[in-house]
């Protein structure tokens, strides 16, 4: 695949199963995100959560929702 149908073929998700990831599926994500180019090389600013706890994934969401005034 090139750069360009890489590009031409992504997709926004915005709803999701609630199904948890494998602990396979989770590293591939985590590896392609310590992949990912970070500005200015500020690698020690950078910090990636994963949350697959449903309840704390609602009460997240809820509270974003508040504050962008969605509630």
């Amino acid at each position: 695949m090139t750069a360009m149908e890489a590009i031409f073929s992504r997709k926004s998700i915005r709803s999701y199963t609630g199904e948890m990831l494998t602990q396979e599926e989770l590293k591939q994500i985590l590896r392609a995100c310590y992949a990912a180019p970070v500005g200015m090389g500020r690698f020690d600013s950078l910090h990636i959560t994963v949350v697959q706890n449903s309840d704390y994934l609602a009460a997240l969401e809820a509270e974003a929702g508040r504050q962008l005034g969605k509630d």
